[in-house]
């Protein structure tokens, strides 16, 4: 069975429809962490940053948050709290 037939099927929808709302809060995240970068180096350099800059600020603030979220402590703080999370959902479910 195709993706796009998967489609077709409510809780496939309903999956989908939570997937992309997760990933516009996951955008979103992403583009706070990016303000905040911009704004503290701007505050430090005590002037306005031009395009060059922001651009490049931005590419580095993005490549260390996807490393950190590739740190090893970052990910087993992830997995016991989704863990714990589901097994509460499950306890409520069964």
């Amino acid at each position: 069975m195709s993706m796009a037939e998967h489609g077709d099927l409510p809780a496939f929808n309903t999956d989908r429809e939570e997937f992309v709302k997760l990933t516009r809060r996951m955008v979103e995240v992403m583009v706070d962490f990016c303000l905040l970068t911009l704004r503290t180096v701007s505050k430090r350099k005590q002037t306005s940053l031009n395009s060059d800059e922001i651009d490049k600020i931005i590419d580095f603030d993005l490549s260390f948050r996807i490393q950190q979220i590739q740190d090893p402590e970052i990910i087993d703080i992830v997995r016991e709290r989704a863990t714990s999370k589901f097994k509460d959902m499950q306890n409520e479910f069964y």
